[in-house]
Protein backbone atom coordinates (compact mmCIF):
# COMPACT_ATOMS: atom_id res chain seq x y z
CA UNK A 1 0.00 0.00 0.00
CA UNK A 2 1.47 3.45 1.16
CA UNK A 3 4.16 4.11 2.76
CA UNK A 4 5.26 7.02 5.26
CA UNK A 5 2.43 7.40 8.06
CA UNK A 6 -0.21 5.23 6.34
CA UNK A 7 1.89 2.03 6.60
CA UNK A 8 1.96 2.73 10.64
CA UNK A 9 -2.04 2.93 10.12
CA UNK A 10 -2.16 -0.39 10.89
CA UNK A 11 -0.79 -3.81 10.88
CA UNK A 12 -2.26 -5.10 7.59
CA UNK A 13 -0.75 -1.85 5.45
CA UNK A 14 2.33 -3.82 5.68
CA UNK A 15 0.85 -5.70 2.77
CA UNK A 16 1.88 -3.17 0.12
CA UNK A 17 1.27 -3.47 -3.36
CA UNK A 18 2.90 -2.98 -6.37
CA UNK A 19 0.64 -2.85 -9.09
CA UNK A 20 3.25 -5.60 -11.08
CA UNK A 21 1.58 -8.69 -12.08
CA UNK A 22 4.42 -10.42 -11.46
CA UNK A 23 4.79 -10.35 -7.92
CA UNK A 24 2.57 -13.86 -7.10
CA UNK A 25 3.97 -14.08 -4.01
CA UNK A 26 1.94 -11.16 -2.90
CA UNK A 27 -1.05 -12.36 -4.49
CA UNK A 28 -1.12 -15.72 -3.43
CA UNK A 29 -0.44 -14.63 0.70
CA UNK A 30 -3.12 -12.02 -0.03
CA UNK A 31 -5.76 -15.43 -1.58
CA UNK A 32 -4.42 -17.16 1.46
CA UNK A 33 -5.76 -14.78 3.88
CA UNK A 34 -9.11 -14.12 2.09
CA UNK A 35 -9.79 -17.66 2.06
CA UNK A 36 -8.71 -18.23 5.45
CA UNK A 37 -10.42 -15.53 6.47
CA UNK A 38 -14.14 -16.34 4.74
CA UNK A 39 -13.28 -20.44 6.35
CA UNK A 40 -13.06 -18.24 9.77
CA UNK A 41 -16.68 -15.92 9.33
CA UNK A 42 -18.22 -19.23 7.81
CA UNK A 43 -17.32 -21.26 11.01
CA UNK A 44 -18.13 -18.70 13.55
CA UNK A 45 -21.67 -17.38 11.98
CA UNK A 46 -23.60 -19.72 14.33
CA UNK A 47 -21.82 -18.74 17.11
CA UNK A 48 -21.46 -14.92 17.29
CA UNK A 49 -22.08 -12.62 14.43
CA UNK A 50 -19.96 -10.01 15.61
CA UNK A 51 -16.47 -12.17 15.07
CA UNK A 52 -18.14 -13.43 11.55
CA UNK A 53 -18.53 -10.15 10.39
CA UNK A 54 -14.30 -9.16 11.68
CA UNK A 55 -13.46 -12.03 9.91
CA UNK A 56 -15.63 -10.73 6.61
CA UNK A 57 -14.34 -7.75 6.72
CA UNK A 58 -10.61 -8.35 6.50
CA UNK A 59 -11.56 -11.47 3.68
CA UNK A 60 -12.97 -8.61 1.68
CA UNK A 61 -9.59 -6.35 2.39
CA UNK A 62 -7.67 -9.39 1.29
CA UNK A 63 -9.96 -9.62 -1.69
CA UNK A 64 -9.49 -5.77 -3.08
CA UNK A 65 -5.83 -6.75 -1.71
CA UNK A 66 -5.49 -9.78 -4.57
CA UNK A 67 -7.40 -7.20 -6.56
CA UNK A 68 -5.30 -4.12 -6.70
CA UNK A 69 -2.15 -5.82 -7.43
CA UNK A 70 -3.54 -6.08 -11.36
CA UNK A 71 -5.90 -3.56 -11.13
CA UNK A 72 -3.68 -0.10 -9.87
CA UNK A 73 -6.85 2.14 -9.54
CA UNK A 74 -8.22 -0.27 -7.52
CA UNK A 75 -5.26 0.78 -4.67
CA UNK A 76 -7.08 3.67 -2.94
CA UNK A 77 -10.46 1.37 -2.26
CA UNK A 78 -7.74 -1.04 -0.97
CA UNK A 79 -6.33 1.24 1.46
CA UNK A 80 -9.26 2.17 2.98
CA UNK A 81 -10.55 -1.20 3.22
CA UNK A 82 -7.48 -2.51 5.24
CA UNK A 83 -8.24 0.25 7.33
CA UNK A 84 -11.61 -0.03 8.17
CA UNK A 85 -10.66 -4.09 8.42
CA UNK A 86 -8.37 -3.06 11.78
CA UNK A 87 -10.71 -0.73 13.18
CA UNK A 88 -13.74 -2.06 12.83
CA UNK A 89 -12.77 -5.94 11.91
CA UNK A 90 -10.51 -6.29 14.86
CA UNK A 91 -12.60 -5.16 17.54
CA UNK A 92 -15.49 -6.79 15.95
CA UNK A 93 -13.77 -10.23 16.48
CA UNK A 94 -12.88 -9.06 19.96
CA UNK A 95 -16.73 -8.20 20.30
CA UNK A 96 -17.42 -11.90 19.92
CA UNK A 97 -14.75 -13.22 21.82
CA UNK A 98 -15.38 -11.19 24.81
CA UNK A 99 -19.57 -11.50 24.60
CA UNK A 100 -18.79 -14.94 24.59
CA UNK A 101 -16.60 -14.47 28.33
CA UNK A 102 -19.89 -12.29 29.86
CA UNK A 103 -17.41 -9.68 29.39
CA UNK A 104 -20.07 -7.22 27.44
CA UNK A 105 -18.49 -3.91 28.79
CA UNK A 106 -15.54 -4.50 27.17
CA UNK A 107 -16.95 -6.05 23.76
CA UNK A 108 -18.89 -2.55 23.77
CA UNK A 109 -16.10 -0.42 24.54
CA UNK A 110 -13.49 -1.80 21.81
CA UNK A 111 -16.57 -1.95 19.36
CA UNK A 112 -17.84 1.96 19.98
CA UNK A 113 -14.23 2.97 20.16
CA UNK A 114 -13.88 1.35 16.64
CA UNK A 115 -17.51 3.27 15.11
CA UNK A 116 -15.86 6.53 16.82
CA UNK A 117 -12.78 6.56 15.59
CA UNK A 118 -14.09 5.39 11.77
CA UNK A 119 -16.30 8.65 11.83
CA UNK A 120 -13.61 11.12 13.37
CA UNK A 121 -11.44 10.32 10.96
CA UNK A 122 -11.40 13.19 8.57
CA UNK A 123 -11.90 15.56 11.51
CA UNK A 124 -8.15 14.43 13.04
CA UNK A 125 -4.47 14.82 11.43
CA UNK A 126 -3.29 11.58 9.12
CA UNK A 127 -0.57 11.25 11.59
CA UNK A 128 -3.02 11.03 15.15
CA UNK A 129 -5.82 9.06 12.94
CA UNK A 130 -2.63 6.52 12.13
CA UNK A 131 -1.48 6.39 15.82
CA UNK A 132 -5.30 5.81 16.97
CA UNK A 133 -5.52 2.81 14.55
CA UNK A 134 -2.26 1.24 15.86
CA UNK A 135 -3.16 1.29 19.72
CA UNK A 136 -6.49 0.43 19.35
CA UNK A 137 -5.76 -2.86 17.28
CA UNK A 138 -2.70 -3.34 20.07
CA UNK A 139 -5.14 -3.02 22.84
CA UNK A 140 -7.78 -4.98 20.92
CA UNK A 141 -5.74 -8.05 20.63
CA UNK A 142 -3.78 -7.60 24.19
CA UNK A 143 -7.61 -7.76 25.69
CA UNK A 144 -7.89 -10.89 24.05
CA UNK A 145 -5.01 -12.32 25.12
CA UNK A 146 -5.87 -11.35 28.63
CA UNK A 147 -9.06 -13.19 28.59
CA UNK A 148 -7.59 -15.87 26.74
CA UNK A 149 -5.06 -16.63 29.94
CA UNK A 150 -7.56 -16.34 32.22
CA UNK A 151 -9.58 -18.89 30.58
CA UNK A 152 -6.90 -20.95 29.17
CA UNK A 153 -7.83 -21.30 25.98
CA UNK A 154 -4.14 -21.76 24.00
CA UNK A 155 -5.84 -21.04 20.63
CA UNK A 156 -6.54 -17.30 21.64
CA UNK A 157 -3.09 -17.00 23.15
CA UNK A 158 -1.40 -18.32 20.42
CA UNK A 159 -3.46 -16.59 17.80
CA UNK A 160 -3.63 -13.15 19.59
CA UNK A 161 0.50 -13.37 20.07
CA UNK A 162 0.70 -14.66 15.92
CA UNK A 163 -1.46 -11.17 15.53
CA UNK A 164 0.65 -9.23 17.82
CA UNK A 165 3.71 -9.96 15.60
CA UNK A 166 2.07 -9.51 12.58
CA UNK A 167 1.84 -5.99 14.04
CA UNK A 168 4.99 -5.30 15.18
CA UNK A 169 6.45 -6.61 11.90
CA UNK A 170 4.61 -4.33 9.46
CA UNK A 171 6.02 -1.37 10.92
CA UNK A 172 9.76 -3.14 10.41
CA UNK A 173 11.29 -1.00 7.77
CA UNK A 174 12.64 -2.58 4.52
CA UNK A 175 11.16 -4.64 1.89
CA UNK A 176 12.11 -8.14 2.82
CA UNK A 177 10.98 -10.34 5.99
CA UNK A 178 11.63 -14.18 6.89
CA UNK A 179 12.81 -14.64 3.60
CA UNK A 180 9.66 -13.26 1.42
CA UNK A 181 8.60 -9.76 0.81
CA UNK A 182 7.10 -8.25 4.45
CA UNK A 183 3.71 -8.14 3.04
CA UNK A 184 3.49 -11.60 1.94
CA UNK A 185 5.11 -12.91 5.35
CA UNK A 186 2.42 -10.75 7.21
CA UNK A 187 0.03 -12.34 5.22
CA UNK A 188 0.75 -15.63 5.94
CA UNK A 189 1.30 -14.84 9.81
CA UNK A 190 -2.12 -13.43 9.75
CA UNK A 191 -3.89 -16.05 7.89
CA UNK A 192 -2.54 -18.82 10.96
CA UNK A 193 -3.29 -15.99 14.03
CA UNK A 194 -6.97 -15.44 11.99
CA UNK A 195 -7.27 -19.51 12.06
CA UNK A 196 -6.53 -19.83 15.29
CA UNK A 197 -8.71 -17.11 16.46
CA UNK A 198 -11.29 -19.02 14.61
CA UNK A 199 -10.75 -21.80 17.11
CA UNK A 200 -10.34 -19.96 20.14
CA UNK A 201 -13.92 -18.33 19.59
CA UNK A 202 -15.31 -21.90 19.18
CA UNK A 203 -13.69 -23.20 22.45
CA UNK A 204 -14.96 -20.27 24.09
CA UNK A 205 -18.66 -20.69 22.51
CA UNK A 206 -18.03 -25.00 23.61
CA UNK A 207 -16.93 -23.84 27.13
CA UNK A 208 -20.02 -21.77 27.90
CA UNK A 209 -22.40 -24.46 26.29
CA UNK A 210 -20.60 -26.94 28.43
CA UNK A 211 -21.33 -24.37 31.61
CA UNK A 212 -24.51 -23.64 31.01
CA UNK A 213 -25.40 -27.86 31.01
CA UNK A 214 -23.45 -28.11 34.25
CA UNK A 215 -26.09 -25.52 35.65
CA UNK A 216 -29.11 -27.38 33.68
Amino acid sequence: MVSGNNEIDHFCMARTQTGSTSDMFTVISNLLLCCVALHSAHQTFQINRGSAAGFLLEACASALGTFAVFIPDLAPLQQHAFWVAVIIGMPLLAFGFHWLCNDHSTANTLLISGLILGVSSDHITVETCAILSHTLCMLTLISILIVSIFTANWYGIFGSVLMHTACLFSVIKGQQLLALRKDSAVNCILSVGLLLMQCAVKKQHSDLTDQLIQIM
